[in-house]
């Protein structure tokens, strides 16, 4: 099989009729009409459409977020819809910021306040139209209605399972359990033979979620899609939504509903990256929405990231369940992908922290190296020993808050200090961890003689100014420590900038002398920086910490150091030289996935996206001695139909360590290496390298930050 040839389209679109709709965006901003003209004509054709129902297949690298972004502009600027009656919804709250924020930097005059009130994840959007647009009537919740994050649904099914006498097996899988129990998948784990109290405790956690007035995360999208199917009438002026294969059936039901009350549709998207299976999507949602909306369809269908051997090695991943048209790189001819064979996972890792080493003295950044496995325990060897070996390694994404109890706990702080509730902040700021110490520090929740408060935190500043304590003893100052503690979070300013873990004052409350410090820090920092974002697409701090605890940990992209992730976290993440470690059969595919057609079909492309991660270079490694019981000492099926022409197969690892990189600095006429700089939210800065895609900036304590060309938020400084 040779290696796949860049086509020309099979039918280009009018040159003509894109002219035109150019001189439209010209005519409505010039600056929308230059962007458009670095576009290709795909690109452009999808952007520029007049089809008011449309759907766009993207084929991976090719560029979709770009014409997302110019759909918006065209959309606002040119079709005349105001953008806070636009509902855009992107898969994490960071796509959704960094669209905002390219959009901000593209507008004429900045946005008015709320403008981008519905851009954010499906359950931020769900959630503002349930509290400021539709109609919760015979829904059985209460506008002003909280919301139940995974901590908070753990602890109410814990009462309900004690306090009904529930026997429901598998107390760390009832929410996963619960998940499927919704989606008519078995729920039944290890060796049960029969059912357990499942289902009443789905019956129970339903009706006590009513009867408090909260909403989980499922809640929030099944009501707003309820509430949208009860009226036609037009309610948006546009829907933008992508990564459309991602949408879960009640997601599917709630962009129907919302299809049909705007007068713009647009969705973007790729079958082919559809890895989500275990939370219902599947890869015929782009078939199934674009009949039912009666759709134009349009392709995107050049790869600017990845080179043909890359491509053709992803292409044999997917072998016949690939959909749309081939694989097209735009790039030149580069390194064959590698297929090693290790001993062991440990003499993997042993030739990783060499083969890193050389890459990062040839001029690759930590952050651009990635090593990519099906499951975290895959993982947990060679970080073990990259760290032994002095390669940096950035924190891994995978868990949920509850799985960082620093994090956790400041997330509760925050949200329960605007509460109206004393008590939750009681609880909070009485953790026997990171709070401030007994109940006598705090005493009664509601003593007499304090005046009504808008918020909890309110309330204790009233509270333990009313009672100081005596004079000159240790309760005085503590209390003194708590009020002048809940007076920061109040004057908190949002969206958070500078240095957030000194504002807060949480230093002290991370334990400086306890052996977990330096984890709870980590992690602290991570969901902080992960609210800045947020809070820029969410201005509401309720709606933006709920979007955040919906979210749950994500990879920042950004961090130093090599990346250790599982094929389903890097999606949507790209890197310089990506390894695939532990491809043996029984674990690419997993074992269990012969009994499942559409699981085995899942398996090919999470292969497929962890191929397509890469830029420049990919290893595949296949272990003789696999860690995990269910892996074969044997390479995947899938790496033996890889074309040659791609590929390169080896049993000696040693033997193929390269000589290092020669150490260079690309940079493109536009943005040279050195040119000052100013960007909106981080400052002046300097140009550290640049190429015909993106362009390197380092911001002083802000670090090094990537910008896409296209729709560049940077200004140069002049000299």
């Amino acid at each position: 099989m040779s290696l796949p040839k860049r086509q020309p389209p099979a039918e280009l679109p009018r040159p003509d009729a894109l002219a035109a709709r150019i001189e439209q965006a010209r005519a409505a901003l010039p600056g929308l009409a230059n962007s458009l003209q670095r576009l290709d004509l795909w690109q452009q054709t999808a952007a520029t459409t007049p089809a008011t129902r449309a759907v766009v297949r993207a084929q991976v690298g090719s560029g979709k977020t770009a014409v997302l972004a110019h759909r918006v502009l065209w959309l606002h600027m040119v079709q005349g819809i105001a953008l806070e009656q636009m509902a855009v919804t992107t898969f994490t709250t960071r796509a959704a910021a960094q669209l905002v924020d390219r959009l901000i930097h593209l507008l004429p005059e900045p946005p008015a306040a709320g403008a981008f009130r519905l851009f954010g994840t499906l359950h931020a959007v769900a959630r503002t139209l349930l509290q400021s647009d539709l109609d919760l009537q015979g829904s059985g919740w209460q506008p002003g209605f909280g919301v139940l994050d995974e901590a908070g649904s753990l602890e109410m099914l814990q009462t309900l399972v004690r306090q009904h006498s529930l026997d429901v097996k598998f107390p760390a899988q009832w929410l996963s359990r619960l998940d499927g129990l919704a989606l008519g998948k078995p729920v039944r784990r290890g060796n049960m033979r029969s059912d357990d109290d499942l289902q009443q405790l789905a019956e129970r956690f339903a009706a006590e979620r009513r009867l408090t007035n909260v909403m989980n995360f499922d809640d929030l999208i099944c009501q707003a899609g309820a509430a949208m199917a009860t009226s036609l009438a037009p309610l948006l002026g546009a829907v933008v939504v992508d990564e459309l294969q991602d949408c879960a059936p009640g997601e599917v039901r709630l962009v129907q509903a919302l299809a049909q009350r705007s007068s713009q549709f647009f969705a973007v998207g790729d079958p082919n990256q559809s890895i989500y299976g275990w939370r219902g999507s599947n890869p015929r949602v782009f078939d199934e929405l674009t009949t039912s909306l009666q759709c134009d369809t349009f392709d995107l269908p050049n790869n600017y990231r990845s080179t043909p051997e890359i491509l053709a090695a992803a292409q044999a991943a997917l072998g016949q369940i690939g959909q749309g048209s081939a694989l097209n790189s735009t790039r030149a001819t580069g390194t064959k992908v590698l297929v090693i064979q290790h001993h062991t996972p440990q003499h993997e890792a042993m030739y990783l922290a060499r083969r890193f080493a050389q890459l990062n003295q040839g001029g690759v950044r930590w952050s651009q190296l990635a090593v990519l496995a099906r499951t975290r325990r895959q993982l947990a060897v060679i970080r073990e020993h990259l760290q032994q070996q002095g390669v940096p390694c950035a924190e891994p994404p995978s868990g949920g808050w509850r799985d960082r109890p620093a994090a956790a706990w400041l997330l509760r702080l925050l949200d329960s200090a605007i509460d109206t509730d004393p008590q939750r902040l009681r609880d909070v700021l009485l953790d026997n961890r990171y709070g401030f110490g007994t109940a006598k520090l705090l005493g009664k929740p509601k003593p007499v003689g304090i005046e009504p408060t808008e918020s909890a935190a309110q309330f204790w500043i009233q509270h333990l100014r009313a009672q100081p304590g005596t004079p000159g003893s240790q309760l005085q100052r503590q209390r003194t420590e708590v009020v002048a503690f809940l007076q920061t979070l109040l004057q908190l300013q949002w969206p958070m900038h500078g240095d957030p873990v000194a504002d807060l004052g949480l230093l002290p409350r991370l334990r400086p002398t306890h052996r977990d410090h330096a984890r709870d820090l980590r992690d602290v920092r991570q969901a902080l920086q992960q609210l800045m974002l947020t809070s820029e697409v969410q201005p509401d701090r309720r709606a933006a910490l709920h979007t955040l605890q919906a979210d749950g940990p994500q990879a920042l992209g950004d961090q130093e150091g090599v990346q250790l992730l599982t094929l389903h976290a890097a999606k949507g993440l790209e890197f310089e030289h990506v390894v695939l470690s532990g491809c043996n059969q029984g674990i690419i595919p997993l074992a269990a996935a012969y009994a499942d057609r559409d699981a085995l079909d899942e398996e090919r492309r999470l292969l497929f996206v962890g191929l397509s991660r890469a830029r420049d270079s990919v290893e595949i490694s296949w272990h003789m001695q696999p860690a995990m019981g269910q892996g074969m000492p044997m390479p995947s099926e899938w790496l033996l139909a890889m074309p040659a022409a791609a590929c390169q197969f080896s049993d000696r690892a040693e033997a193929l360590l390269p000589a290092p990189l020669p150490q260079t600095q690309p940079c493109t006429a536009e943005w040279p290496a050195g040119t000052a700089v100013r960007h909106a939210k981080y400052g002046p800065g300097a140009v550290l390298r640049s190429d015909a895609s993106e362009v390197v900036v380092h911001f002083g304590k802000f670090g090094e930050k990537p910008f896409a060309l296209l729709l560049c938020p940077l200004q140069k400084v002049p000299e």
